[in-house]
Order: C-alpha cells, then structure tokens, then sequence
C-alpha cells in the first residue's frame, strides 16, 4: 500500500477555481507515494479529516503571501494575494505539525511556511534586493539557471553531498528574515535563501526552486523528493503499528 502525499493547490481568484500543475502529481507518484490534492479548507475539523488520509504534506507554489501576515503594508502593489489560501495553509501547517507529519514546499511553499512560523519576505526582490541572478526564468524552460551554495552542516549536504548545485527559478518574493528555529541549508549567489529545514522536526524541509519539474533529468532533484518520500514512508509504517 502506498504512503499516501497530500498537496494544497493554488486558487484561481478570478474564474474561482483550485489547480495545480501535473509535475507536483508525477513527481510523488515516481518517488512511491501516491498524491492527492486537498481542498484549501478553513474549517479545524475537515482539515483534521483530510490529514487522516494523508502520510505527507507538500505545499506547492502559487499566488504570492500577503504582506500583511508578516507586519507589511502591500508596498510593491501585490495583486494576486489569496487570503483563503493563505490562512488554510497556516491551518494544515499547524494541524500537521501537531502530528509530526513529514512536510515539504516548494517555491511559494518556502515562503508560505517561513511567513507562517514567523519570518517575513521581500515583497519584490527585483526591486529590494536587485542583482545580476535570473531568479524568474521562462516559465516554459524548467532547465536550471542559477546555483546555490550548499550548506555543510544541513541535512541537505548529507542528501547531496555537493557543496553547489544549479537550480531553476521562478519567484519574484524570497526570505527575508528566516523563522526562529529554521536553518538556512542553501543561499544563491546574491545571499537569498534557497532551502531550509527545521530544527527538532523529523522532516520540515523547503526549497525555492522546482525539483519537481526536472527529477527525471536531475540527480540533486530527485534524491530531494526521495528523502522526503522516505520520510513519509517511516510515517506511515509507525502510523499502522
């Protein structure tokens, strides 16, 4: 029986609709698991109820985080912020981590999660923080563009055993100030941070660029979502006994 991978999707503000692209889908299904999209509730008890189907969390990327949930005015003029979306991933994430369920994000993810355990971001870095890095490639290129310095003391270099790596990249929003107990694992070349992981979690890991979209071609990429899928895996093995 396959572990089971919950995944928040986007909201469509404008023709009210929840998406989310196929490679977030293909990706957990090739490293073993077998994923489902949960609706973005609000509501304590359904998402209590969705966990219970779930071994593993991936928050996905998407709209950007409203500025507000940090102590920030919208100065950069932010215009597809989705509070619903916004609070029902505080909400899994709380709900979640009172479980100790393996969680992983991705692109908005890793700012999701940062926000929501008390960091705060720059709400444009092409305005507030500018260089030369091409941190929002073509959509339609999945190939990497820039690389990251790997940290040597995170659980990250362990997995990769690579002191760089190249990423893709598509964000305008970064770190800012990461969230107490949180520990950069991966910065780029202009110090933004890339990845993190938690201190004293069994598995709450992020990255700002798409593993899923280039595991097939890409070594570093695929060993990340199987670490997380082992993660899941161990959950769900202790979940049965």
């Amino acid at each position: 029986m396959k572990p089971v991978v919950g995944i928040i999707p986007s909201i469509g503000i404008e023709r009210d609709r929840i998406f989310l692209l196929k490679d977030y889908m293909t990706s957990i299904r090739d490293a073993g698991g077998l994923p489902v999209v949960l609706f973005p509730e609000t509501d304590t008890g359904n998402i209590r109820t969705s966990l219970k189907l779930c071994d593993g969390l991936v928050f996905s990327g998407g709209e950007d985080v409203n500025p507000a949930l940090y102590g920030e005015n919208n100065d950069r003029g932010l215009s597809n912020c989705c509070d619903e979306r916004d609070l029902s991933e505080m909400m899994f994430l709380k709900e979640a981590m009172a479980l100790k369920m393996p969680i992983f994000g991705i692109c908005r993810g890793i700012q999701s999660l940062n926000v929501a355990l008390g960091g705060t971001l720059y709400q444009d870095i092409s305005i507030q923080k500018p260089s030369p890095v091409q941190h929002m490639q073509s959509r339609s290129d999945p190939r990497p563009t820039h690389s990251v310095k790997v940290r040597k003391e995170s659980g990250l270099y362990r997995l990769l055993g690579e002191e760089t790596v190249t990423v893709n990249s598509y964000h305008h929003q970064a770190i800012k100030d990461l969230a107490k107990g949180l520990i950069c694992s991966a910065e780029s070349e202009d110090g933004l941070c890339e990845a993190f992981e938690k201190e004293d979690y069994p598995f709450l890991w992020a990255v700002q660029w798409h593993p899923e979209r280039i595991y097939r071609t890409d070594e570093p990429s695929r060993l990340l979502l199987q670490r997380f899928m082992e993660s899941v895996t161990e959950y769900a093995k202790n979940r049965l006994e």
